[in-house]
């Protein structure tokens, strides 16, 4: 990450993930709950100066991991795969730093604002079992990577 994208971005991620309990462990933020850590983890695109907010949630029963990387979750999406088709597209812009019409404060505030408003809240409703199972109910996971040993632990 450039350091003012990521500065810019890290900041937005403490505005939100600091008062749910999230604390930063290198670049990632963790949340110890009941059942599951709940990791959020910004990651840099390859190709030029846009980044992804990607979600994750390690079941702690199926492995003994305390600060999973994001790809060792059972449980990975984006930001964007929690919200409205809408919203994440204005998160994926602001996520995106090549387009200059969007200020640091829409920036910040968009992020911010997705994480605590949509992101957040699933991350902790899906960190007990019954909670988990609800979510698939209701289809919230339909966009995300869900392993398969999880799955069929929880009868998903």
């Amino acid at each position: 990450m450039t350091t003012s994208a990521a500065k810019l971005l890290h900041g937005a991620i403490a505005e939100a993930a600091a008062p749910a309990g999230f604390r930063k462990k290198g670049s990632s933020w963790y949340c110890e709950e009941v059942d599951a850590t709940l990791v959020l983890s910004p990651q840099k695109s390859q190709y030029g100066s846009q980044y992804f907010l990607n979600l994750g949630i390690y079941w702690r029963r199926l492995g003994e991991k305390s600060a999973p990387k994001e790809e060792e979750c059972h449980i990975r999406g984006r930001i964007s795969s929690v919200l409205p088709d809408e919203l994440g597209q204005q998160v994926e812009r602001s996520l995106d730093f090549e387009d200059s019409s969007i200020s640091d404060e829409e920036r910040r505030g968009a992020v911010r604002d997705a994480l605590a408003q949509y992101a957040i809240p699933m991350l902790k409703r899906c960190s007990t079992t019954e909670g988990l199972r609800e979510e698939h109910r209701r289809s919230s996971l339909r966009r995300f990577l869900v392993a398969r040993r999880l799955a069929m632990m929880l009868d998903l």
